[in-house]
């Protein structure tokens, strides 16, 4: 049984790990190259089409390689707002494609 779930990331790469009490395993690794943001928008609209197709292929791993129903943890770990932007993807989402009789205590952090 799974102590954790990690999800690490970086504009564009994430790892989806596996933690249990003796050992890591490497789910999936994702990744989407993202373009970068220039001045006068000419990539920005690419940037963040990749960046909205980087967090649909997280959701989708998640969803695929964990029971959410029994997942006591999901750490999310990159540096400063791709972990944000992630776990709002994730929890969105998560309301979006949830059942009517999903109980809200599953929503709430």
């Amino acid at each position: 049984m799974a102590d954790s779930d990690l999800g690490r990331d970086n504009a564009g790469l994430a790892n989806i790990c596996l933690i249990t009490n003796h050992t890591t395993i490497i789910r999936q690794r994702i990744d989407v190259p993202v373009p970068r943001k220039r001045k006068g928008g000419a990539t920005a609209l690419g940037a963040d089409k990749a960046h909205t197709k980087f967090y649909d292929q997280v959701y989708a791993a998640v969803e695929r390689h964990f029971d959410l129903d029994t997942l006591k943890v999901l750490i999310i770990a990159s540096p400063g707002f791709v972990k944000e932007a992630v776990y709002q993807h994730i929890m969105d989402e998560a309301v979006v494609r949830s059942p009517p009789d999903l109980p809200s205590r599953a929503l709430d952090c």
